[in-house]
Order: C-alpha cells, then sequence, then structure tokens
C-alpha cells in the first residue's frame, strides 16, 4: 500500500485532443457502410483522401466508390479488403498500419468478423476446446484489441452485424415444455461491446439511426439518417472542443425558422390583390398551400422575393410590389403534391367540400383561379382531383373570395 503515491499527480483540467470511437449497428442491408461514409467524411472535414476503410465484406464498399447518397458522392477514399483468418492480431495490426499511412479516421467494416468469422475469437475458443477456462487466452487478446481502440490517436468507426436473439424459458411452453422468447437484434460482437464505445448507433430497416449510447449529448433521444453534417458536428465537438447544438435543437430551429416564413408569407399575401395573386399561383404550381410547404421550398420562394426587391430597389421603382408579377420560385427539387389516398376523406366531407367550391366558383375571380388550378393538375373537373388537391382548391378559391369582396367593398 502507497507504493503508487508518487505517481499519482492532479493538475488542473485542459481539454485535450479528443478522438471519434464510434459504433454503428445493422442487419444487412441497413445502410452501415454508407453511414460510416458520410460520418466519416464529416469528422476529417471533407477530404476522401484521409479516410481509410478496411473492408472484410468481400470488397463491398468499393461498391460505393462514386455513388451519390443524399447528395454526396462517395470520392476517392482508401481501401483494403482483408480476408481470414480474421484472428485479433490482424485487426491490431489494420489499426496501426492505418495510422502509419496517414489515417485520420479508420472504418473497419465489419469487425463481426473478428468475433464471429473463421480465426475470430469463438473460433479460437472452439480449437482450445470449447471449455470456459480456454476463454482465458482469446479473451486476453480481445482486451487488448479493445484497449488498442480506445487508445490510438486516430478516429475509429467499426461496424457490426446485427441478428435476432432468442433466450430459452425453462418450463414457459405447453406441458411445460420450454418455450423460445426473442429478445430482439443483438450485435455479433462481445457482450456489450457497443458500450466501450463514445457512441454507439442502431440502424433500422429504414435506415434510420438512434443512439445505443451518446457520452457527446449531442444525439440523445432522435432518430435520423446519418449525414455528412453529423460528422462536422461530432468534428467540432471532439476536435474543436467547441459548444455543438443537439440534433433536437437543430431540428427545433428548423422548425421554428419554417414556421416564421409561413407567417412572412400569409402576411404579405395579404398586403394587396397582387400579392394574393402571386402566392395562389405558388399553391397551383405546386398543388400544395404554403403552409404545407417544406423549408428547402419556402426558403428559395424568400431568396426569389428578396432578389427581386432588391433589383426593384436599385431601379428605384416608386412603388416597388411586395413581389415580381412573373417571379416564380424554383425549389432545389420539384416538389411531389401531397397525395392522400381516396377513401381517406368521407363522401359527405368531400361533397360538401365540393359544392361550397362551386357555390363560389359564381365569383368570376374565384372561377378563373379554379380553371388555372384544374389545368395545372391535368384534369377536367374537382372530381378529378384527389382529397387532399380538393381541399387546397377550396382554399385557394376561399382566399381568392375573400379578396374579391375586400375590393368590391373598398
Amino acid at each position: 500500500m502507497g507504493q503508487y503515491r508518487n505517481q499519482i499527480n492532479f493538475e488542473d483540467a485542459e481539454r485535450e485532443q479528443l478522438y471519434a470511437k464510434v459504433a454503428i449497428m445493422g442487419a444487412s442491408g441497413s445502410g452501415k457502410t454508407v453511414s460510416a461514409l458520410k460520418l466519416a467524411f464529416g469528422l476529417v472535414g471533407g477530404d476522401w483522401s484521409k479516410v481509410f476503410v478496411a473492408d472484410t465484406e468481400n470488397k463491398r464498399a468499393l461498391a460505393y466508390r462514386g455513388t451519390t447518397h443524399t447528395g454526396l458522392e462517395v470520392g476517392k477514399f482508401k481501401h483494403a479488403p482483408i480476408s481470414a483468418p480474421y484472428d485479433t492480431e490482424k485487426f491490431m495490426d489494420i489499426i496501426d498500419v492505418a495510422m502509419e499511412n496517414g489515417a485520420e479516421v479508420l472504418i473497419i467494416d465489419s469487425i463481426s468478423h473478428q468475433w464471429e468469422g473463421l480465426g475470430g475469437v469463438l473460433e479460437e475458443n472452439e480449437k482450445l476446446g470449447s471449455d470456459f477456462w480456454e476463454w482465458k487466452l482469446p479473451k486476453k487478446r480481445h482486451h487488448k484489441l479493445k484497449d488498442h481502440i480506445q487508445q490510438v490517436p486516430m478516429h475509429i468507426i467499426v461496424t457490426m452485424r446485427t441478428k435476432q436473439d432468442y433466450a430459452i424459458i425453462p418450463g414457459g411452453g405447453k406441458n411445460g415444455k420450454n418455450a423460445i422468447e426473442k429478445l430482439g437484434m443483438k450485435p455479433v460482437q462481445e457482450n456489450a461491446f457497443d458500450y466501450e464505445f463514445i457512441l454507439s448507433f442502431h440502424i433500422n430497416e429504414d435506415n434510420e439511426a438512434n443512439t445505443t449510447k451518446d457520452n457527446t449529448g449531442l444525439f440523445k433521444g432522435e432518430e435520423f439518417r446519418i449525414e455528412t453534417d453529423h460528422g462536422q458536428k461530432l468534428r467540432t465537438w471532439l476536435v474543436e472542443g467547441k459548444e455543438v447544438k443537439t440534433v433536437k435543437e437543430d431540428k427545433q430551429e428548423l422548425r421554428s425558422r419554417r414556421q416564421e416564413l409561413v407567417d412572412q408569407f400569409t402576411k404579405q399575401r395579404k398586403s394587396t390583390p397582387k400579392a394574393e395573386k402571386f402566392f395562389t399561383n405558388q399553391e397551383i404550381k405546386t398543388g400544395k398551400d404554403i403552409k404545407d410547404w417544406d423549408l428547402t421550398m419556402l426558403e428559395a420562394l424568400d431568396q426569389q422575393l428578396r432578389l427581386a426587391a432588391e433589383k426593384k430597389k436599385e431601379t428605384q421603382a416608386p412603388t416597388p410590389p411586395p413581389e415580381p408579377e412573373n417571379t416564380e420560385p424554383e425549389p432545389e427539387q420539384d416538389p411531389e403534391p401531397e397525395i392522400i389516398e381516396e377513401g381517406t376523406m368521407k363522401k359527405k366531407e368531400r361533397a360538401a367540400i365540393t359544392k361550397e367550391i362551386k357555390e363560389l366558383s359564381a365569383i368570376p375571380e374565384v372561377k378563373d383561379v379554379c380553371k388555372t388550378y384544374l389545368e395545372k393538375m391535368k384534369v377536367k373537373a374537382v372530381s378529378g382531383l384527389s382529397d387532399a388537391q380538393v381541399k387546397t382548391l377550396l382554399s385557394i378559391a376561399q382566399r381568392r373570395a375573400k379578396t374579391s369582396q375586400e375590393k368590391k367593398g373598398a
């Protein structure tokens, strides 16, 4: 007792360079490899040459080279095919070679082979006799690998396959027989191996990830597709030591921004009949009420209106309208009209809406806008519209009728 006292020294805490150690788990086809590539690209600040991939999956990672996923083209990363035997020492060497060759982030796809593959931990134990006491040597090597992953000064992302886990319930079945109970999906690796990492993601069949462990606090409680910006967010938190908004905070900010633009356009369209006509045309073009547009479409429209306003200001127009006569917003991608399957609206409700549209069409201005909408939707009558489109047309007709009445009142 006391032999280590001179080796213990407490100093003022200073933040040091941190490295990401991330596990990505999921069933075959869930998107583990692409997710790892996106995360890695963000972690290295957008330089594919610093992304190294150790591929145990028959060179599967190479299939993604040059392909585009949610706007990101996978560039020339460094690749090494890894074949059996998948003994633990080989994975230690993989890490060292990657680091020596300048890797900033290493993806091991997948580390499940080190556990269950040919020459892996389970096979090594089996060769030694599969006895409980024979676990000592394979386990010792396995723990060295875990320590090496944590200590090496390099970002490391490992992928792990998952499979259905079962438990046998003695006497839990009929006639006192044993019953088999499903326990959910389990990583093909040592129990609790994923808890060795600062971040552990589980990806479902819809390619959406959630965290099973998150020491950063950046991704807790959210489901999302892993993208490059998640890697950038993690890089900012780890490498630069800066405070970063969580995914949840980002989503709330985007929702607030969207509502701000909806409120802004609602106010603008009420300013003049000309503005009302302009915004109505945008709804006819997209087949959606502006309040149902996504943020990309709203920001595209806002950008167009701002540029038009600046142009009018430069020409010193005496009374510039709130929007240009012929300006059309050009979203980054063509919006899909909202589609609701027929039958989701009760026949009585649809009939009432159709009747109201017909009554409002007695007003010439409303009749014209309804005709334009039907032509845009390529149908001859209201009966040819989907439920969502009928509701949109009613909203347009009501606003045009209100504008017409206010104009007459003035």
